[in-house]
């Protein structure tokens, strides 16, 4: 019984001993893999650091380029505004004495630098293409066979009336109204399309006539006022307008 006692001990023995080595290899290996981890995040916190410097000066660069970017984008465009400008007085003088031309070559100057020069607003902005077929047909049919001169002044009595409280905004229901305007006719010629644009870019020439005919020319009619006529039409308007 005794001698079992004792072989049993020692059986105990050898396998806490087993035990107790089996431990250390795997602490031991625990700690290689420890080691070999610290190593690989300290490379890594090293590459970070050095992406993060890298980072920051590729950012310092892209700031510095566009920085120098803007500068270059201001000084052109100072440099094209200013070339509109000269370009916008070198055609001035023909504002009156040839509108036509001048249109054309106020738009040309217009649409060249519209990518640094702000556009004025145009007549596309605020109508639509049937409201604006509905002008140029009239215009084309109240001044059939005119000169230009005519048809910049029966558009401007159009765009008057528009810009009028007491008539409709709309332009097809103002112009077909009943025995408002005539436009009858389809054609429409480019003479009459720069016409129009000449009474919406550059300016009303009919002193803010609001109403013409061209039979005769009373001193007052339908409540308006006389003032101007072309040599094709007699132009009225509200008393006091100097506009």
């Amino acid at each position: 019984m005794k001698k079992n006692k004792n072989k049993l001990r020692r059986v105990q023995l050898c396998a806490l001993s087993l035990i107790l080595s089996t431990n250390v290899v795997i602490m031991c290996n625990l700690m290689n893999i420890t080691q070999q981890d610290k190593k690989i995040i300290n490379g890594l916190k090293i590459s970070y650091d050095s992406l993060n410097e890298d980072n920051n000066q590729i950012k310092e660069v892209n700031a510095n380029y566009e920085r120098q970017l803007n500068e270059l984008k201001q000084d052109k465009t100072t440099k094209y505004c200013d070339n509109a400008q000269q370009e916008m007085e070198l055609i001035k003088p023909f504002e009156d004495s040839d509108k036509e031309n001048y249109i054309k070559a106020y738009l040309d100057i217009v649409n060249k630098y519209s990518e640094y020069v702000d556009a004025p607003e145009s007549l596309e902005d605020y109508y639509t293409d049937a409201q604006i077929q509905i002008m140029l047909k009239c215009i084309e049919t109240e001044t059939f066979e005119a000169p230009f001169d005519a048809k910049v002044n029966v558009a401007s009595v159009i765009l008057n009336r528009l810009n009028r409280d007491e008539f409709p905004t709309d332009p097809i229901k103002l112009i077909t109204d009943k025995n408002q305007f005539a436009y009858g006719r389809n054609n429409i010629t480019e003479e009459t399309k720069y016409a129009l644009y000449y009474a919406w870019y550059i300016k009303d020439t009919t002193d803010g006539a609001i109403g013409f005919r061209s039979d005769c020319n009373p001193s007052k009619w339908n409540g308006w006022y006389y003032s101007s006529t072309d040599g094709y039409h007699y132009f009225y308007r509200l008393e006091g307008i100097n506009e």
